[in-house]
């Protein structure tokens, strides 16, 4: 039964999906923004677009890392999200000699259950991330207030103009 239960939550998001092939790695740093601390962000932050931007969000999550190992965790999230079943969605990506950046939805264009940004730099100093931000999520405002984020590759959605109509 306990396999069932973990097959079952691994499932969930690209996060939980990761984490199951990297289980014990001490490379990997994973921050979660819960329900409740969203929360308490927007009633204490007094900003009306910082409010707004979280509107539907349940949590956060960001794995990311600085190790040696970071273009084998690119291409293992980028393998977990672009595989055939995942019911993820490309929505943008921007690839350039600085940075790779590849930004996937699950859901439908008008509410998005799941928005993943998953980065990663070419030069030595800059990190893995994988993003993850969960819940029903409105993408037309997420895009319209991305930068009051300041999550690094959430920004590059701005350059998504049409979200088409459903």
């Amino acid at each position: 039964m306990f396999a069932c239960l973990s097959l079952t939550i691994s499932a969930q998001d690209i996060v939980s999906l990761f984490l199951h092939v990297y289980d014990n790695d001490n490379d990997l740093e994973l921050v979660t923004i819960g329900k409740k601390m969203l929360d308490i962000v927007k009633t204490m932050s007094g900003n009306e677009e910082i409010s707004q931007s979280l509107q539907g969000i349940e949590n956060i999550r960001v794995i990311s890392s600085e190790s040696s190992n970071k273009n084998q965790y690119h291409e293992t999230a980028f393998n977990l999200l672009t595989k055939k079943d995942s019911g993820y969605e490309e929505l943008l990506s921007i690839s350039n000699e600085n940075e790779t950046v590849l930004i996937m939805i699950k859901g439908s264009k008008k509410t998005v259950k799941e928005l993943v940004v998953l980065s990663s730099g070419t030069m030595d100093k800059q990190k893995f991330n994988l993003i993850s931000l969960s819940g029903q999520i409105n993408l037309k405002e997420l895009i319209k207030r991305a930068k009051s984020f300041n999550i690094k590759g959430l920004e590059k959605l701005d350059s998504v103009k049409n979200i088409e109509k459903e």
